[in-house]
């Protein structure tokens, strides 16, 4: 193979240090999550809420983070020393992304025995499918997983992605007319569109979620993960707060993971909105939601999962679903979950676990 036709993993991959940092404030670590692509706040912190203990390890060259990788470990009650583990995140240089992730999967295997971990599940939020640009790195992963003996898992996310690197006309032209309808409907009833700072928006939004849960049967997120762990997210910028209110009586609110593909995380209406006392807003308070992504550099908007390209009539989630599809984004498959047991005889104890834990 020729230099100009050879990779940049085969001819100028550098050779990586891999070690872990201080901990996930460590400002190299934070740095490196306010620029990547797949990067994300919401979902390491709920883990942490969960009892998941978060561990960046890094892999440096000449003494800089250039990529690495978040472990999240639970270790065994009582004085035994094994844990299992999580990896919901994983940031890679795309020039270098082969070896890189070969480097960082070298180091777990290296410190599985020492650390007492027992299996590794990667989670990944990784596009999968050839219609997103600039994810063709993707391709490493599953190299990479093949060659160290990871398993693939049923376990798979979906969702849709938003170009929103267009202007408002060719944006909103891309939605489905029922979508550009309500959106005038709530421009011309003089919606107000505000983005919350304040940590009290929280505990509004929360009230609002647990009647729209009730409502509709929806999954309970508990009140930790909501309140307490979005709070010190909203407070450094990662998680944005959008409202939308008519003359000061709020209507909806939406919940924003900042980083990375910005991913609409929470939504709910209001009492008022559900009562028609006030107009709906959900669409327009998405659209506010892609506009300042946009003003943010951001290419695409995550509609925070779907259960496949189209909807279908009669699911439990159907109108959801329905909503996030007359966007009309690239159906997005992320990559497959992937695990792998360090100690083969606890292998079949920790699928039996699996099954009764429904994952």
């Amino acid at each position: 193979m020729s230099e100009a036709t050879a990779s940049p993993d085969v001819v100028a991959a550098p050779r990586f240090e891999v070690r872990s940092l201080s901990g996930p404030s460590d400002p190299a670590w934070v740095a490196l999550l306010s620029e990547h692509e797949v990067a994300r706040s919401i979902v390491p912190a709920w883990e942490e809420q969960a009892g998941w203990v978060p561990r960046p390890i890094g892999a440096f060259v000449d003494g800089k983070l250039q990529g690495g990788l978040l472990l999240t470990e639970r270790r065994a009650p009582g004085p035994l020393p094994v844990a299992v583990a999580r990896v919901p995140l994983v940031l890679l240089d795309p020039a270098h992304a082969g070896a890189m992730l070969t480097s960082l999967l070298e180091h777990i295997e290296r410190e599985a025995r020492a650390r007492g971990l027992l299996e590794l599940e990667f989670r990944l939020h990784v596009p999968a499918n050839e219609p997103v640009p600039g994810f063709e790195y993707q391709i490493e992963f599953w190299k990479a997983f093949e060659q160290f003996g990871y398993r693939m898992l049923k376990a798979q996310d979906h969702t849709f992605f938003v170009d929103i690197q267009r202007n408002d006309d060719e944006l909103i032209g891309s939605f489905k007319q029922e979508i550009k309808r309500k959106i005038k409907q709530a421009e011309k009833a003089k919606v107000q569109l505000e983005v919350s700072k304040d940590p009290r928006i929280l505990e509004v939004f929360y009230q609002h979620y647990l009647e729209t849960v009730d409502r509709k049967g929806a999954p309970l997120y508990p009140r930790g993960h909501v309140v307490d762990g979005l709070e010190p997210l909203l407070a450094d910028g990662r998680v944005m707060v959008l409202t939308a209110s008519y003359d000061g009586v709020l209507a909806n609110l939406l919940v924003l993971d900042v980083l990375g593909v910005p991913e609409y995380m929470l939504g709910t209406r209001t009492s008022d909105s559900v009562t028609r006392a006030v107009p709906p807003a959900g669409h327009i308070l998405q659209l506010e939601a892609m506009r300042r992504m946009r003003a943010l550099g951001k290419r695409y908007y995550n509609l925070g999962g779907a259960e496949g390209p189209k909807p279908i009539p009669g699911h439990p989630n159907y109108g959801v679903w329905r909503f996030k599809a007359g966007y009309q984004g690239v159906y997005v498959d992320f990559l497959p979950y992937f695990r792998k047991a360090f100690r083969p005889r606890s292998e079949r104890v920790l699928e039996l676990v699996h099954r009764l834990l429904g994952d």
